[in-house]
């Protein structure tokens, strides 16, 4: 079956959490930004986590579907999905060109950054700390693995 989820929306980018409740996409995007929502898929409920991010990086997902990661271009932010209107920004603030959640500890996040505070981040959102890995430049995705 098939459920219309917005109403009268410009959508693009649209992409599902991990546990498959919730649907973020972006609004009226226009020179890589635009309006970000997340959608509960079982409510229908629609709230818009901010007015002005970046499709690139795309928002990120923790594994366990609670936390999203997303980037306005200069800022990077958290959001928890039992708040979603309520953004926790991150230090140091820089660009960032990529973002990916540990896949075995939700509340871990590797950050790149580039522009000023240029490195490889890990961000520790239960702890509220940040250990910065390497200064090298990365552009491209981030992957985890788990090494037995």
């Amino acid at each position: 079956f098939v459920e219309k989820l917005t109403v009268g929306k410009q959508v693009q980018v649209a992409q599902w959490s991990p546990d498959g409740n919730t649907v973020d996409y972006f609004e009226a995007l226009a020179n890589g930004k635009g309006i970000f929502h997340v959608v509960n898929a079982a409510t229908g409920t629609d709230t818009v986590v901010a007015t002005s991010a970046t499709a690139t990086p795309l928002p990120a997902w923790s594994a366990d579907s609670k936390l999203l990661a997303y980037s306005t271009g200069t800022h990077t932010f958290i959001v928890n999905l039992q708040t979603p209107g309520v953004s926790q920004p991150l230090k140091p603030q820089s660009k960032v060109t990529a973002f990916n959640w540990s896949a075995t500890s939700p509340s871990q996040l590797v950050l790149a950054l580039g522009d000023g505070q240029q490195g490889l981040y890990l961000v520790d959102t239960q702890r509220g700390t940040m250990l910065q890995l390497d200064k090298e430049t990365i552009q491209g995705p981030i992957l985890w693995t788990q090494i037995p």
